[in-house]
């Protein structure tokens, strides 16, 4: 059930990562659960790092206020209204969202409104103006549009909307715009435009680069996962009777090497115990291999059940024998275990 869940998990990811590959435009958006994990395993980075930005994005937006002041000096006072009254407190209520780490909803959805507060405040603070000022509300709305879905990295659906709002207000400024010829303002909508298009495609590819690196790393981590418990289980066979799943010969062997020098180091006693079960040829010969197989399953059951703890180690050794290596018993210790595997093999039954 666990290998058929991860080979399930891994052509799910190995399809998603030739879909994003395939060098076409593509949905970003992962299935359901997919999409649950990139969020889980991206998200609260993402939330510390828009947060971070965004304090730096506020210092720079109201340092936008020495160059309102030399453009257009008899506005400096709504200037300084619309940057520290009214998107500032906003950035800052948007900063402490973020530090939250809330949803997805939340965190983009918070950064598009933040761009429509910026992009408002642009419209208002350079409207009817000069002919030369209405031309900074083109590039201010730019401007928004690159930190919002460059810098911050919008996710794609709401670098669109980002998008939409600044072009409506773009257009909106424009058409009421009396400075500006018609031929001016057909130039900065589509600037506005096409710049918004070229930062989207932009957008576009970050996201795809980056929903990829996540793919190929837990792709990856699958693949490790894989490797490794094919590891364990090649290293179980060869350590492992299959037939009585206790340990073999070679696992015993260097259980007996590791054992027997730490009761050197110590001067604790180390017990062996043989077992060989009797006239096994004649059970082969007289019931059938098959039948002397579950012999030696039942003998093997049985000494498991007669060992003093998970100190004590048990191994196949060969045909119908089998050992037991008893660290810390002493010889009586010894002879207690070995009478005891005696009598239950004993209850179990002829010809067990």
């Amino acid at each position: 059930m666990v290998r058929n869940t991860a080979n399930a998990q891994e052509l799910l990811l190995d399809r998603q990562i030739a879909r994003l590959k395939a060098g076409r435009f593509a949905p970003l958006r992962f299935p359901r659960e997919l999409e649950e994990r990139f969020e889980g395993a991206v998200g609260a980075l993402r939330a510390l790092r828009m947060s971070r930005d965004g304090l730096l994005i506020i210092l720079i937006y109201n340092l936008f206020l020495i160059g309102d002041y030399q453009a257009m000096p008899q506005r400096i006072w709504l200037a300084v209204f619309l940057r520290t009254c009214i998107f500032t407190p906003v950035a800052l209520l948007i900063y402490g969202v973020l530090r939250r780490e809330p949803s997805a909803r939340v965190r983009e959805g918070s950064i598009v409104v933040l761009a429509g507060v910026a992009a408002t405040c642009a419209v208002i603070l350079y409207w009817h103006v000069s002919d030369q000022i209405s031309t900074h509300a083109s590039v201010s709305l730019m401007l928004i549009l690159l930190v919002t879905n460059i810098v911050m990295r919008l996710r794609f659906n709401y670098a669109i909307a980002s998008m939409l709002f600044c072009n409506l207000t773009s257009i909106a400024f424009l058409v009421k715009d009396p400075f500006l010829q018609p031929i001016e303002k057909v130039h900065m909508g589509g600037l506005v435009f096409w710049g918004g298009v070229f930062i989207l495609i932009a957008n576009y590819s970050l996201e795809r680069e980056e929903r990829l690196s996540y793919l190929l790393l837990r792709s990856n981590e699958l693949k490790r996962v894989e490797l490794s418990e094919a590891n364990r289980e090649l290293e179980l066979i060869s350590t492992h009777d299959p037939m009585t799943q206790l340990a073999n010969r070679s696992a015993f062997e260097k259980e007996f090497e590791v054992l027997w020098g730490h009761a050197a180091q110590t001067r604790q006693p180390i017990s062996a115990v043989m077992i060989d079960i009797d006239h096994f040829k004649i059970v082969n010969d007289t019931q059938g291999h098959l039948y002397g197989d579950e012999v030696i399953k039942r003998v093997a059951l049985l000494i498991q059940q007669a060992l003093r703890g998970k100190d004590d180690f048990a191994a196949r050794y060969g045909g119908e024998e089998f050992v037991l290596l008893l660290p810390g018993a002493t010889l009586e210790s010894a002879m207690k275990v070995a009478e005891r595997i005696r009598q239950l093999i004993k209850m179990a039954g002829s010809p067990a």
